[in-house]
C-alpha cells in the first residue's frame, strides 16, 4: 500500500520540473538584472514573502533553465504545446522593499507563442490559448522592455521604473497605476489601455495612430496645432506633479488612455468620502475616427471572421459536423464573456467532457479560437470616476455588449445564409477560463487545475443569449433532462 501511495511522488520528477531560485536579499549591492524569454508560458509577478523565482513546466512538453549569470537572472523556457491543466509558469515573488529600494535593476521580458499552431491543420484560429502576464508591485532601478509577440492578456499594476517600452502583437494590455516616468507603446492588432492617477503628456506618432486613440481626463488640452500632442491633467494645480510621458504607435489597434483619480471607497470617515465625491470632476473625452455606439470590426477581426466563414463552408462540404468556435473580442473594461458558435445543440445541453465520454470520443468537437480587438462601443470608455456602477447597470451593460457583438459577428458569419441549420450562436456570460482568465494562480506549480469535474460532467455549462446565466443547481430537470433529450432527438 505504501508503495502505491509513494509511486506518484517518485515518478513525478520524470515528467514535471519545478525549479526554485532564492534571490539575494534586496539592498545588498547592485540588484540583479532580469532577462526572461518565455515561449508558450505564463508569467506572474506579485508581492509575496521572500524574493524568489519559480519555474514550473512539464518535461514532455518543453524545457527550461533558471540561473544567475553575470549578475543577471536569466530565465529560458519553451513549452511546445499550451495545455490548460499542464501549464508552463514563471512566478516571481517580490518582498516589500519600501520606496527607496528595488527588486531588480532592469528587465527584458520576451513572450513568444508556442509551436502548436504550426502542427495543427489549417484553420481559422489565431491562438491555441491566450498567454497570461500579470505583474504587480515590481520596482526597477532601470528600464523595463516588454516584447509580447503572441496573443496574450497582459496586466501591469503599480509598477515603479524610469521607463517602459511595450511591443504588442495581438491580445490585450492594461497598464494601471504605478510610477513610471516614460512609457512607449507599440501595438499591432491589439487592445492597449493605460489608467493612471497622474497627469499624462501624450504624443501620437502619426495620423493613422491618432485615429486609433481615445483619451479621457478632467482637463484635456491639445498642445500643438498638429493634434499629435495632448496634455491630460486632473486639475489646475496638477502641473506641480510630474507628468507621465506617453508615446503611442498603433497598427490596426485601439489605444485608450484615462487620467483620473479612482472613486474613493467607503470608510469610517464618511464625510471625507462624500466631500471627495462631490469634488469629482466630469471627464473630457477625445476619440479617434471610427467611434460610435456600435461595434466596429478592425482589419484583424474582419480577416479572422472571413477565414472562419470559409472554414465553415469547407467543413460543410467535407461533412465535418462536430465543431465549436470561441470568439473573444476585446474592448476596454468590457464585461466578461465571449461568443460561441456550436455545430449542434448537444454541446449546449452537456459539457464537452461528458459528450466525449458518453460517445466514446465520437462527439469530441474540433475547436477553433479567435481573439481580436474591436472598435466602437464608445459607451464602454471612459469609466466614470464619479459614480459606482450598480449590479443592475453591470447586468444591462453585459446584455448590451452581448447583443452588439452578436450583431457585428453574425453580419460577417451568417449561419442562415450558409444553411447551417443545426448551428447555434451562444453568449457565454462567464467566459471560458481557458481564454479569459485574468492571471495564473499564485502557486503556479500546482499539477492540476482545481475544478468540480464530476459536477461539470453532469451539469455541463449554462448559457443565455442576452442574459447572464446563474450557476443553478445540478438537478435532473435542469441537467440530465437536456442530456437524455439530446441522445434521442
Amino acid at each position: 500500500m505504501l508503495v502505491i501511495l509513494c509511486t506518484p511522488l517518485l515518478v513525478a520528477p520524470w515528467f514535471y520540473s519545478h525549479s526554485v531560485l532564492t534571490v539575494t536579499a534586496v539592498g545588498r549591492g547592485l540588484p540583479l538584472d532580469l532577462d526572461i524569454s518565455l515561449t508558450g508560458c505564463d508569467l506572474l509577478a506579485l508581492p509575496e514573502g521572500s524574493q524568489q523565482a519559480r519555474l514550473s513546466y512539464w518535461r514532455w512538453l518543453g524545457s527550461g533553465t533558471l540561473e544567475v549569470v553575470n549578475n543577471t537572472l536569466r530565465v529560458r523556457a519553451v513549452n511546445r504545446r499550451k495545455i490548460l491543466m499542464m501549464r508552463c509558469t514563471l512566478a516571481l515573488y517580490l518582498p516589500d522593499v519600501g520606496s527607496s529600494l528595488y527588486h531588480y535593476n532592469s528587465a527584458k521580458i520576451a513572450i513568444q507563442p508556442d509551436h502548436s499552431g504550426t502542427q495543427q491543420e489549417a484553420g481559422c484560429s489565431n491562438t491555441v490559448q491566450m498567454s497570461s502576464i500579470f505583474i504587480s508591485s515590481l520596482r526597477l532601478r532601470g528600464s523595463l522592455e516588454l516584447n509580447i509577440s503572441t496573443v496574450a492578456r497582459s496586466q501591469l499594476m503599480n509598477l515603479a521604473a524610469p521607463s517602459l517600452e511595450a511591443k504588442l502583437n495581438g491580445g490585450s494590455f492594461h497598464l494601471q497605476g504605478g510610477a513610471i516616468d516614460k512609457v512607449q507603446i507599440i501595438a499591432k492588432d491589439a487592445l492597449a489601455q493605460v489608467t493612471t492617477d497622474r497627469p499624462v503628456d501624450v504624443r501620437v506618432e502619426d495620423e493613422k495612430t491618432l485615429s486609433q486613440v481615445s483619451l479621457a481626463a478632467p482637463m484635456l488640452q491639445v498642445a500643438n496645432s498638429s493634434r499629435k500632442h495632448y496634455n491630460l491633467s486632473l486639475s489646475q494645480r496638477e502641473h506641480q506633479t510630474r507628468a507621465m510621458q506617453l508615446g503611442l504607435h498603433g497598427t490596426g489597434s485601439r489605444i485608450y488612455v484615462q487620467a483620473s483619480r479612482p472613486l474613493p471607497r467607503l470608510s469610517t470617515e464618511i464625510s471625507l468620502v462624500e466631500t471627495e465625491r462631490s469634488n469629482c470632476q466630469p471627464l473630457q473625452v477625445m476619440r479617434g475616427d471610427g467611434g460610435g455606439a456600435e461595434v466596429v470590426l478592425l482589419p484583424q477581426a474582419q480577416k479572422l471572421l472571413s477565414r472562419l466563414r470559409q472554414w465553415l463552408l469547407d467543413a460543410k462540404m467535407h461533412e465535418k459536423h462536430r465543431w465549436i468556435i470561441y470568439i473573444h473580442l476585446l474592448a476596454p473594461d468590457a464585461p466578461l464573456g465571449m461568443l460561441e458558435l456550436l455545430s449542434s445543440p448537444i454541446y449546449q445541453a452537456i459539457s464537452l467532457s461528458s459528450a466525449s465520454l458518453i460517445s466514446g470520443g465520437m462527439l469530441q468537437p474540433h475547436i477553433e479560437r479567435i481573439v481580436a480587438p474591436i472598435g466602437g462601443v464608445d459607451w464602454l470608455f471612459p469609466k466614470d470616476p464619479c459614480r459606482e456602477e450598480s449590479a443592475q447597470s453591470r447586468q444591462e451593460r453585459s446584455v448590451r455588449f452581448a447583443q452588439s457583438l452578436l450583431a457585428a459577428v453574425s453580419s460577417e458569419v451568417d449561419i442562415l445564409k450558409m444553411n447551417l441549420t443545426s448551428a447555434r450562436w451562444l453568449w457565454n456570460a462567464k467566459g471560458d477560463s481557458a481564454y479569459t482568465f485574468q492571471h495564473v494562480e499564485a502557486h503556479g506549480e500546482s499539477f492540476w487545475r482545481r475544478r468540480g469535474f464530476f459536477r461539470a460532467m453532469l451539469c455541463g455549462r449554462e448559457y443565455s443569449m442576452v442574459e447572464t446565466a446563474g450557476k443553478g443547481q445540478c438537478t435532473f430537470s435542469r441537467c440530465m433532462k437536456p442530456l437524455v433529450a439530446s441522445l434521442f432527438l
